[in-house]
């Protein structure tokens, strides 16, 4: 019984160990993928309630830009950080209007700067 115990112990350290590298040499494409699909989820949301004066096509425009400059690995995490806190801040009421989108999509703005 003991040996049972100590194989699966055995077994689960290594998959943990392995998991730990995995992640060591990827972290650029796991922060990648999680940023695009973060970039896409926060369009999908913003489009609709667009103000009149800004163009969907200009705002997919903006997000297709962040999502090449996360692609390329250019990050910046205090910038991504102010794109989150505002979409936060703004999700709160679980409805974002026009000027939330705007201000939303000036963060985004300043983050492609």
């Amino acid at each position: 019984m003991k040996r049972v115990i100590l194989a699966v112990l055995i077994v689960f350290l290594v998959v943990i160990g392995a998991m730990a590298i995995l992640i060591t040499f990827n972290k650029d494409k796991i922060v990648s993928k999680g940023l695009n699909k973060m970039f896409t989820e926060v369009e999908t949301q913003i489009t609709p309630n667009l103000p009149a004066d800004i163009d969907k096509e200009q705002v997919h425009l903006v997000f297709e830009k962040a999502i090449a400059k996360v692609q390329s690995g250019d990050f910046q995490p205090e910038k991504i950080q102010g794109i989150i806190m505002i979409y936060r801040e703004c999700a709160k009421d679980k409805q974002i209007d026009s000027d939330e989108a705007k201000k939303i999509l000036k963060q985004v703005e300043k983050y492609l700067e």
